[in-house]
């Protein structure tokens, strides 16, 4: 059957919820305006067939059989039926959500904006305190509670100014600085996103710095004042270790004050920031980052729905394995081999990581039969092309002057209409190094050694640093 609004909903009730749907339906309130016979049957078939897995070869003649046996078929009438299941379902999905126990505090502000239209001044003052205590305990700071407590100044805002007693600032002031607040707050987290994406990629828009935010604000929110300094950091031609020491050790020092979401955003930050120190030469940070990453994963901040995206899953197995944490990358990647988002790719991930650890226990061979090669996720498949490359550097295979040949061809092609500038000069210097190495043999290692060691780390940026180093160092103790 042709997947339909009503089918795809269907398909996401669990049971509870599903009974609560019957409830729903046998509601005189809420089947307002609804023919309640005919639509109680067709959710019970639709429910049934997708329980029992043949909703996708259920065919509407077969449907419209089961609702009205005998009787001949009209297209029209199921469709109309249909349509009032999906209109039931949407309202179901919005009652559902509104009332449920996390919109709580949107419900006391509700009733507390519906007690001022009645003029209930004590009323309304009662659910106002209430949805202030509400607000005070949401958990800490988070994009959401900010937005949450300029709509709660607006609404006190709004009181003043309809019942007016020529007293006061009628809370106008407040009102600006929490809108101040989210205003701020929410166009950093948007143009931090934007700036760490066009690390990576080719993003050709340009935003103009924030730079005037008001003071006030700055020293109301933590969230906000952390989002300034990550956004300011961004901006800045050079990354200073100094600077990442800076912002871990504010997000430490307001832990208690920040939500998990909101902590969760900041220490993706960290993470990232240490990915652009390493790839400017601070090797040593790779210990900095593999600690964060065992501490975030055990807070629960890569999942999502218990499961962990590819590239963060990738980033966190590169960093152990250059700690020479084998065994931590080991066990999490098995562990974790069927909790990888991305329902077709879920094996090539899992083989990908599986690769990584089996070069770092130097099983060359394993590694390269275990690669696989194509993935749509461009991390995933940059990082197969350099693992093949260094592993034919390691067997000294004969092919590895065509393999180097095609990885330059590759970024060549590529260049900068995919890759950022910095991205591509990442992968420039690497593959230009593997030539160099491959050519350093002979009487002449030693010295070759000691150039290279010096070219490597003076480039400002190079991928696969810490292996280079070690294969140039390799070459100085050859004879």
């Amino acid at each position: 059957m042709t997947q339909t609004f009503a089918i795809d909903v269907i398909q996401t009730l669990h049971s509870d919820e599903a009974n609560e749907f019957r409830l729903f339906l046998e509601s005189p309130y809420f089947m307002q305006g609804f023919k309640q016979e005919g639509v109680r049957p067709l959710f019970e078939a639709l429910y049934l067939a997708v329980q029992n897995g043949t909703i996708e070869t259920l065919e509407k003649e077969d449907l419209h059989e089961q609702l009205f046996p005998g009787r001949e078929y009209v297209e029209s009438k199921l469709d109309k039926l249909m349509s009032e299941l999906k209109r039931l379902l949407e309202r179901f999905v919005l009652v559902q959500r509104y009332l449920s126990d996390d919109n709580e505090a949107q419900q006391l502000l509700d009733i507390s904006v519906d007690m001022r239209l009645r003029g209930l001044e004590t009323r309304y003052q009662q659910a106002l305190e209430k949805t202030k205590k509400k607000a005070d305990h949401a958990g800490g700071e988070s994009l959401k509670s900010l937005f949450f407590r300029y709509r709660l100044a607006m609404e006190e805002q709004e009181w003043h100014s309809t019942f007016n007693k020529g007293k006061g600032d009628l809370n106008i002031p407040e009102t600006i600085n929490h809108l101040d607040v989210y205003y701020f707050a929410h166009r950093l987290w948007m143009q931090n996103h934007l700036l760490f994406m066009q690390r990576a990629a080719s993003i050709p828009i340009t935003l103009e710095q924030i730079v005037d935010i008001p003071q006030k604000a700055l020293q109301s929110s933590h969230f906000l004042d952390i989002s300034r300094d990550v956004h300011v950091l961004l901006n800045k031609d050079a990354l200073h270790e100094n600077d990442f020491n800076q912002i871990l050790h504010k997000i430490q020092s307001h832990e208690q004050s920040l939500s998990p979401e909101s902590l969760a955003e900041f220490y993706a930050y960290l993470r990232n920031l240490c990915v652009i120190l390493i790839d400017a030469g601070h090797t040593h940070i790779h210990a900095v980052l593999h600690e964060i990453n065992k501490d975030n994963l055990r807070r629960g901040y890569f999942y999502l729905h218990g499961k962990i995206s590819p590239n963060a899953c990738l980033s966190m197995m590169q960093t152990a394995l250059s700690v020479n944490d084998i065994p931590w990358a080991s066990e999490f990647i098995e562990v974790h081999k069927d909790n990888i988002l991305g329902e077709n790719e879920t094996q090539d991930f899992y083989r990908m990581n599986k690769a990584l650890c089996l070069f770092g226990e130097k099983k060359y061979e394993e590694a390269l039969e275990m690669i696989p090669f194509g993935s749509t996720y461009s991390f995933y498949h940059l990082m197969a092309r350099r693992l093949e490359l260094k592993i034919h550097y390691e067997l000294r295979s004969e092919l590895l002057d065509h393999k180097i040949d095609a990885f330059k061809m590759f970024i060549s092609r590529a260049g900068r209409k995919v890759f950022s500038a910095n991205l591509h000069e990442l992968f420039t210097n690497f593959v230009n190094f593997v030539r160099q190495l491959s050519q350093s043999d002979g009487p002449q290692a030693r010295q070759r050694s000691q150039t290279l060691l010096k070219r490597i780390s003076e480039k400002e940026r190079v991928a696969e640093r810490l292996w280079l180093l070690e294969k140039a160092r390799e070459l100085g103790g050859k004879r």
